[in-house]
């Protein structure tokens, strides 16, 4: 998966979401990629978003 912006924020008009890309291009967000990673044993190192919104995915949750 691949890191994508910063949390959700807004500019001006335009609203941002943090998230992860997959293989096929589909955007997740932290927490529905938290649910990929874990289902698949992609977690390797809890930093802390464990238990956040359902569980929230960091990309060092992956290295």
């Amino acid at each position: 998966m691949d890191v994508v912006l910063h949390e959700e924020f807004e500019y001006g008009d335009i609203k941002f979401e943090q998230g992860f890309i997959d293989q096929h291009g589909v955007f997740m967000t932290r927490t529905e990629a938290w649910h990929v990673a874990q289902a698949s044993g992609q977690i390797l190192r809890r930093c802390g978003g464990d238990d956040a919104n359902g569980g929230t995915l960091y990309s060092e949750n992956l290295y």
